[in-house]
């Protein structure tokens, strides 16, 4: 099942509150998952943050971040797919923290959560079949979560 073109565009507008914030830390755990933790340096009352499962991340510009061999490099452009949870996720999770302020979030009818960064850095929260993709909670009890299937549900 997809979102719904009016959830997805209730969705959004909530999400306004995220431009400028910060990624300020990378929490791997089994469970409740992997959680990012944003912040806002300029508004108060902007903290948020996502717990996500699969994701999708394109690295930025202006920093080069050693792999979790060290073998080679996240280059610009360069797009990673896979569980947040997974060994080589971490490394690339980490690289967002330098990413700069986020540029945006939008929540898509596929159920897709984008965040893009300054520095051109992207992660994209996926939905999942069977359980929750991603869940977000923000300031003033707002909740956002991609339900099985990429359906939206949305408290405020």
């Amino acid at each position: 099942m997809r979102a719904s073109t009016q959830d997805v565009s209730y969705a959004n507008k909530q999400l306004g509150f995220a431009r400028g914030a910060h990624l300020l830390r990378v929490s791997l755990s089994y469970s409740p998952g992997t959680t990012l933790h944003f912040e806002s340096y300029e508004r108060t009352n902007r903290e948020f943050e996502i717990r996500l499962a699969n994701i999708e991340i394109t690295h930025g510009t202006g920093h080069v971040w050693p792999s979790a061999d060290h073998d080679d490099a996240h280059q610009a452009g360069q797009l990673w797919r896979g569980d947040s949870q997974a060994g080589d996720a971490a490394a690339h999770l980490i690289a967002l923290l330098r990413a700069g302020p986020v540029r945006g979030a939008v929540a898509s009818t596929d159920g897709i959560l984008a965040i893009t960064f300054a520095n051109k850095a992207r992660i994209r929260a996926l939905p999942e079949d069977n359980y929750e993709g991603w869940e977000l909670d923000g300031p003033k009890g707002l909740k956002i979560i991609s339900c099985p299937g990429g359906e939206l549900a949305i408290w405020t």
